[in-house]
């Protein structure tokens, strides 16, 4: 085998590979006769097939095995005895090929592409310092989480009285969205209980049902945020004939014992402050280690400077984007990123 290096540029290496063409007829031949000993075909006793018929019936296919194989075992044989450490999977790219049929033509020429691992120098580990924060539940942060579970255990009463609703109120409507005086898809519904002034709406939606009464009907202005998720109404206005209904009250339970057992709390409301604090406890602590790993990796990265194969690189963005791509269309971007065109994005 001959190996020729045509290119050395930093972390990049590039080598032509040929394999002498006898060694190929060799490794072929060799292949051949191995079969003829495990083969059955009708005519012929099992295991004394003649070389001629397995290379008449299976050379086409022997051939591409053996070339398949040598190009792998030479690449690997050309990282070894250079001792490289790719940081990928090579590529090759065969240059001269022997024909199936006659594999004596030509030697096997091809051309292998890669880029190393770099070396690394391990910084002075005892030289850094690193800072972890330790934080514990305010009384108002677990107030305010018990507030909202409540909230999500409310009932919802008829409200009796004739009267407008209120946020915090749930009414019953019908409404069909436009845009530009055509209904869209997806933007109608019948007896759908909203919050007024509540959220999972478009923005502006549920603000507008305040003052409205069963019986009545009125006509909401509403834009689409730019981020939304059906590309074809992102940004654009629209108008919802709404017609309420029936309106319900919200009753929402006290936050005591009483409620704590309904929730399986059976040491009461202090067992249920004990379990909404240690979430809250976990949460942060968790939070304080994802810091603390960040520090440490920037400590590193300023100690320990190398350069870095592209191809990594590439693959390492590839990954990124995707997660980006997948918020962008879910609508689940940052506020700052959210109004940011794919150039730009991509450069950050």
């Amino acid at each position: 085998m001959q190996v020729t290096e045509t290119l050395s540029d930093g972390l990049k290496r590039a080598y032509t590979v040929v394999v002498p063409a006898a060694d190929i007829v060799g490794r072929r031949d060799r292949r051949i006769a191995e079969l003829g000993k495990t083969l059955r075909l009708p005519g012929f006793r099992p295991g004394k097939v003649p070389a001629t018929v397995v290379r008449q019936r299976f050379g086409p296919a022997v051939s591409a095995e053996v070339l398949e194989e040598s190009v792998n075992e030479a690449t690997q044989q050309v990282l070894t005895e250079r001792n490289l450490r790719s940081a990928g999977q090579p590529r090759v790219e065969v240059v001269a090929l022997p024909e199936p049929k006659d594999s004596t033509a030509k030697d096997l020429e091809f051309k292998v592409e890669l880029e190393l691992l770099p070396d690394i120098a391990l910084p002075d580990l005892s030289a850094l310092t690193l800072t972890r924060l330790k934080a514990e539940p305010a009384v108002e942060s677990i107030d305010r989480a018990l507030g909202e579970l409540a909230r999500r255990q409310r009932k919802l009463e008829p409200v009796t009285e004739v009267r407008a609703a209120e946020a915090g109120d749930v009414l019953t409507i019908d409404y069909e969205g436009k845009v530009d005086g055509t209904p869209f898809a997806g933007g109608s519904a019948t007896d759908a209980d909203v919050e007024v002034a509540g959220p999972g709406f478009i923005p502006g939606f549920t603000e507008q049902l305040a003052g409205l009464a069963p019986g009545e009907s009125r006509q909401l202005q509403v834009t689409f945020p730019a981020e939304y998720g059906a590309p074809e109404l992102a940004g654009k206005a629209a108008t919802f004939d709404v017609t309420a209904k029936a309106l319900k009250r919200a009753d929402i339970p006290a936050v005591d014992e009483a409620f704590a057992t309904t929730l399986g709390f059976e040491g009461g409301l202090t067992e249920l402050r004990d379990a909404i604090s240690g979430q809250m406890q976990r949460e942060y602590d968790q939070l304080s280690r994802l810091r603390i790993k960040r520090q440490l990796l920037d400590a590193l990265a300023a100690q320990a400077a190398f350069p870095v194969p592209q191809g990594m690189v590439d693959a390492e963005f590839e990954q990124i984007w995707q997660r980006v791509e997948a918020d962008r269309k879910s609508g689940q971007m940052d506020d700052d990123d959210k109004d940011k065109d794919e150039a730009t994005l991509r450069a950050d």
